[in-house]
């Protein structure tokens, strides 16, 4: 055998060495589609979401509509509460000093 012969022979054993198998796509993503159609069975999706915020929503307003209706009734003739007489009369010169005061920092 000549060295160009053992070259080449040497050459096809190093590109032959360790050669990974035909990857099975279609296998891979036919397996990828079923697990992900089985998650979507088992996971609980927007739909008991949205059940449970509608429940929520009619617990809440059944709560607000019964603590309307078991509040005392207040006749809409009967004035709110009246102050008896004005207030004393409060020196404007110390608000303003310390208004002009605390902006003039």
């Amino acid at each position: 055998m000549d060295d160009d012969q053992l070259d080449e022979s040497l050459r096809a054993a190093a590109r032959d060495y360790h050669l990974p198998p035909e990857t099975p796509r279609d296998a891979m993503w036919r397996a990828i589609e079923r697990q992900r159609r089985a998650d979507r069975l088992r996971r609980p999706g927007t739909r008991r979401w949205v059940a449970w915020a509608v429940a929520a929503a009619a617990v809440l307003g059944l709560g607000v509509g019964i603590g309307r209706l078991s509040s005392p009734r207040v006749p809409a003739t009967v004035p709110g509460p009246v102050a008896a007489e004005p207030g004393a009369r409060v020196n404007e010169t110390a608000y303003r000093l310390a208004t002009v005061e605390h902006l003039g920092q």
